[in-house]
């Protein structure tokens, strides 16, 4: 019996916590981190009415960010496929020519960062 309802509660865990959020995700398109991360946040704040209304919401913010970040890419002739970031082929590494020029003011926030180190040593 006690066998039992420990199965009980571990199959009730996995499925509240791994299974529900892969399949509300893929329906949505959120993956499950961020459905839980809306859940969580959206009852925190808003209680029962957050957790309904979270999930839509959020799913609607990360479509729109997904959209920004793109778009940004692309002005920048940058490819937008987040597969070639995490493991580009080997032989495609030489031919990916980085477009993206950093601004002055990342250049000024690094030199500041460098000499405030410098300072406190």
């Amino acid at each position: 019996m006690i066998i039992f309802l420990i199965f009980i509660v571990i199959l009730q865990q996995f499925d509240g916590n791994v299974l529900g959020p892969k399949i509300v995700g893929k329906s949505v398109g959120l993956p499950a981190f961020w459905v839980i991360f809306a859940i969580l946040v959206g009852g925190a704040m808003f209680g029962i009415v957050g957790i309904l209304v979270a999930v839509p919401t959020f799913a609607v913010i990360y479509r729109l960010f997904n959209l920004f970040i793109t778009r940004r890419l692309q002005a920048k002739e940058m490819p937008d496929k987040t597969g070639l970031y995490k493991d580009p082929p080997e032989e495609e590494i030489e031919e990916i020519e980085i477009k993206a020029k950093p601004s002055k003011r990342s250049f000024d926030f690094i030199l500041k960062f460098i000499r405030k180190e410098k300072k406190e040593e």
